[in-house]
Protein backbone atom coordinates (compact mmCIF):
# COMPACT_ATOMS: atom_id res chain seq x y z
CA UNK A 1 0.00 0.00 0.00
CA UNK A 2 1.11 3.25 -0.89
CA UNK A 3 1.85 6.05 1.40
CA UNK A 4 0.61 9.53 1.53
CA UNK A 5 4.43 10.80 1.00
CA UNK A 6 4.21 9.01 -2.48
CA UNK A 7 0.73 9.58 -3.62
CA UNK A 8 1.54 13.10 -2.70
CA UNK A 9 5.10 12.95 -4.87
CA UNK A 10 3.39 11.72 -7.30
CA UNK A 11 0.63 13.71 -7.71
CA UNK A 12 3.42 16.57 -7.04
CA UNK A 13 5.86 14.85 -10.22
CA UNK A 14 1.87 15.13 -12.14
CA UNK A 15 1.64 18.64 -12.07
CA UNK A 16 5.21 19.62 -12.94
CA UNK A 17 4.97 17.79 -15.88
CA UNK A 18 1.72 19.30 -16.80
CA UNK A 19 3.26 22.36 -16.30
CA UNK A 20 6.09 21.85 -18.14
CA UNK A 21 3.74 20.42 -21.25
CA UNK A 22 1.78 23.91 -20.94
CA UNK A 23 5.17 25.69 -21.16
CA UNK A 24 6.47 23.89 -24.14
CA UNK A 25 2.77 24.46 -25.69
CA UNK A 26 2.54 27.68 -24.65
CA UNK A 27 6.09 28.77 -26.65
CA UNK A 28 5.11 26.68 -29.43
CA UNK A 29 1.70 28.68 -29.81
CA UNK A 30 3.74 31.83 -29.42
CA UNK A 31 6.40 31.11 -31.43
CA UNK A 32 3.50 30.12 -34.49
CA UNK A 33 1.60 32.97 -33.73
CA UNK A 34 4.76 35.10 -34.31
CA UNK A 35 6.24 33.77 -37.38
CA UNK A 36 2.66 34.04 -38.85
CA UNK A 37 2.23 37.31 -38.24
CA UNK A 38 5.77 38.57 -39.96
CA UNK A 39 4.92 36.16 -42.92
CA UNK A 40 1.55 37.53 -43.50
CA UNK A 41 2.29 41.02 -43.44
CA UNK A 42 0.59 41.96 -40.62
CA UNK A 43 3.00 43.52 -39.00
CA UNK A 44 6.06 45.86 -40.81
CA UNK A 45 9.40 46.93 -39.10
CA UNK A 46 8.65 50.16 -39.53
CA UNK A 47 7.48 50.57 -35.93
CA UNK A 48 9.09 49.72 -32.66
CA UNK A 49 6.34 47.26 -32.11
CA UNK A 50 7.48 45.30 -35.53
CA UNK A 51 11.05 44.68 -34.68
CA UNK A 52 9.29 43.29 -30.94
CA UNK A 53 7.39 40.53 -32.48
CA UNK A 54 10.39 40.34 -34.56
CA UNK A 55 12.44 39.93 -31.83
CA UNK A 56 9.76 37.52 -30.25
CA UNK A 57 9.64 35.43 -33.54
CA UNK A 58 13.41 34.34 -32.92
CA UNK A 59 13.14 33.85 -28.93
CA UNK A 60 9.87 32.04 -28.77
CA UNK A 61 11.10 28.90 -31.01
CA UNK A 62 14.80 29.18 -28.96
CA UNK A 63 12.60 29.02 -25.55
CA UNK A 64 10.47 25.98 -27.57
CA UNK A 65 13.79 24.22 -28.31
CA UNK A 66 15.06 24.73 -24.87
CA UNK A 67 11.70 23.67 -23.03
CA UNK A 68 11.09 20.87 -25.37
CA UNK A 69 15.39 19.42 -24.21
CA UNK A 70 14.66 19.84 -20.56
CA UNK A 71 11.39 18.04 -20.88
CA UNK A 72 13.27 15.32 -22.36
CA UNK A 73 15.83 15.65 -19.47
CA UNK A 74 13.56 14.26 -16.73
CA UNK A 75 14.27 10.67 -16.06
CA UNK A 76 10.65 9.90 -14.62
CA UNK A 77 9.30 10.50 -18.24
CA UNK A 78 8.34 6.51 -19.63
CA UNK A 79 7.23 5.32 -22.52
CA UNK A 80 5.14 6.94 -24.83
CA UNK A 81 5.18 10.57 -23.19
CA UNK A 82 9.87 10.09 -23.43
CA UNK A 83 9.42 9.53 -27.31
CA UNK A 84 6.51 12.00 -27.75
CA UNK A 85 8.82 14.80 -25.99
CA UNK A 86 12.01 13.51 -28.21
CA UNK A 87 10.09 14.17 -31.28
CA UNK A 88 8.83 16.91 -30.46
CA UNK A 89 12.79 18.38 -29.66
CA UNK A 90 13.66 17.16 -32.86
CA UNK A 91 10.92 18.53 -34.67
CA UNK A 92 11.96 22.12 -33.04
CA UNK A 93 15.52 21.50 -33.78
CA UNK A 94 15.25 20.62 -37.14
CA UNK A 95 15.14 24.60 -38.79
CA UNK A 96 17.90 25.51 -36.43
CA UNK A 97 20.04 22.74 -38.40
CA UNK A 98 18.58 23.96 -41.87
CA UNK A 99 19.53 27.80 -40.88
CA UNK A 100 22.90 26.32 -39.69
CA UNK A 101 23.66 24.32 -42.86
CA UNK A 102 22.92 26.77 -45.19
CA UNK A 103 24.54 29.29 -42.89
CA UNK A 104 28.12 27.13 -42.91
CA UNK A 105 27.32 26.38 -47.07
CA UNK A 106 27.35 29.88 -47.66
CA UNK A 107 30.23 30.77 -45.40
CA UNK A 108 32.34 27.66 -47.11
CA UNK A 109 30.95 29.16 -50.51
CA UNK A 110 32.40 33.04 -49.56
CA UNK A 111 35.82 31.86 -48.20
CA UNK A 112 36.86 28.77 -50.24
CA UNK A 113 34.40 29.00 -54.10
CA UNK A 114 34.87 25.49 -53.82
CA UNK A 115 31.39 24.23 -52.23
CA UNK A 116 29.82 25.57 -55.21
CA UNK A 117 30.97 22.75 -57.18
CA UNK A 118 29.56 20.23 -54.80
CA UNK A 119 26.20 19.02 -55.74
CA UNK A 120 23.36 19.99 -52.97
CA UNK A 121 22.19 16.44 -52.19
CA UNK A 122 26.14 15.58 -51.41
CA UNK A 123 25.91 18.41 -49.27
CA UNK A 124 22.81 16.83 -47.86
CA UNK A 125 24.49 13.51 -47.31
CA UNK A 126 27.64 14.68 -46.07
CA UNK A 127 25.65 16.92 -43.42
CA UNK A 128 23.43 13.96 -42.60
CA UNK A 129 26.22 11.77 -41.73
CA UNK A 130 27.87 14.03 -39.31
CA UNK A 131 24.76 13.72 -37.69
CA UNK A 132 24.67 10.19 -37.31
CA UNK A 133 28.20 10.38 -36.04
CA UNK A 134 27.65 12.97 -33.97
CA UNK A 135 24.37 11.13 -32.22
CA UNK A 136 26.06 7.70 -32.27
CA UNK A 137 29.23 9.42 -30.66
CA UNK A 138 26.66 10.10 -27.59
CA UNK A 139 25.44 6.78 -26.80
CA UNK A 140 26.60 4.32 -23.93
Amino acid sequence: METMNEVREAQAFDQTLAGKWGVLILFIAFSALEIWALFSGVVTLEHWRGWLIAGGAVLFPFLALWSAIELTKDNRLIGAARHLATAIKWLLALPFVLVAVALIGWLLYQTFGWFATIPSWAAVIIVLLLLIYSKRGTRA
